[in-house]
């Protein structure tokens, strides 16, 4: 949306701040710079589970469901879309159903590096070809007392990328008499493709390997209000 739509829009949304909440509401949202990448597939070796009595056995093979999330501030500067490497961090999350055993949730913290040999122009959208390390540090419930693991992968990632610098404004008639409308801006990298990583973890002083498929979404940062209106 252009800049001319947001400058007549926005009388409206201050005039319904000014009405406080008994005729409507008005949200402020922030979205920052990140990478999120999910999928899944499997783990092998020593994969520990831990048994309702307490009790922690092996099995040898799980499957998994991996989540991660992280903050990338390059990925605010359009002028760096260009650029040949990366750095973030953030949590991840993953889920495993080892083999005839009761399911494992592991959580923790990352740091992220990667190298990109293939790379689209600063001012252009195109294909772009990553080479992915992290350091992780993995822990086995949200309880004091947690396991605590050193962890780690390798990984690719291909993703087609490109900047993003636009305002928007925008509402739309709901039922019952409400309606809705939004007004903000976007600035910053975004990205979609796939991910793929080799992962090592150790818990209980047990081993074990991921091998990690999915998606990866890059997100610029944004900014704006939404209104709500009875």
């Amino acid at each position: 949306m252009s800049r001319t739509a947001v400058k007549l829009c926005l009388p409206a949304f201050l005039a319904l701040a000014a009405s406080g909440c008994s005729g409507g509401c008005l949200m402020p949202y922030v979205s920052i710079p990140a990478r999120v990448e999910i999928g899944g597939v499997s783990a092998h070796g020593n994969v520990p589970s831990q048994r309702e009595s307490g009790a922690v056995v092996e099995s040898s093979f799980a499957e998994m469901l991996h989540l991660r999330a992280g903050i990338h501030p390059m990925q605010a500067f359009n002028g760096w879309h260009g650029r040949s490497w990366d750095i973030g961090g953030g949590y991840l999350f993953e889920h495993l159903w080892p083999e005839g055993e009761d399911p494992l949730p592991l959580h923790g913290f990352y740091l992220e590096g990667s190298w990109f040999p293939v790379a689209p122009a600063a001012d252009a959208s195109g294909l772009r070809l990553g080479l992915v390390a992290d350091a992780e540090i993995i822990m086995d419930s949200f309880h004091e007392g947690a396991e605590l693991g050193p962890g780690g992968s390798l990984g690719l990632t291909l993703e087609w990328s490109g900047t993003a610098s636009t305002t928007y404004a925008g509402s739309t008639g709901g039922g019952l008499g409400s309606s809705a409308g939004s007004v903000g801006a976007l600035y910053g990298e975004w990205g979609v493709g796939l991910a793929a990583s080799l992962g090592y973890r150790r818990l209980w002083g047990m081993d074990f390997m991921t091998v990690m498929v999915g998606l990866s979404f890059r997100l610029p940062f944004g900014a704006g209000l939404f209104g709500l209106s009875s």
